[in-house]
């Protein structure tokens, strides 16, 4: 995310703009995907403390996993995407 941001940044600072212009314009297209990506890692940290020992995601039907499966997928695509 800091090398994103950086580079977001950068682009922004070669316009001739007041910085205040500037860092308004940086955190409207940042803010967004920021806060994709902390609710992945948050998801993704209340999924890896579960128990081992369930095995919870065995615990869903079969069309479940695969609806879980697909978001996965989008997600992934997501944070794939251009900057």
């Amino acid at each position: 995310m800091a090398v994103e941001d950086c580079i977001v940044l950068a682009r922004l600072l070669e316009q001739d703009k007041a910085i205040d212009a500037v860092l308004a314009e940086w955190m409207e297209r940042r803010y967004e995907r920021c806060m994709f990506v902390q609710q992945g890692s948050f998801e993704t940290g209340v999924q890896h403390h579960q128990d081992p020992e369930s095995d919870a995601s065995k615990a869903f039907p079969p069309h479940v996993r695969e609806i879980m499966a697909k978001q996965a997928a989008i997600c992934g695509a997501r944070l794939a995407e251009p900057i």
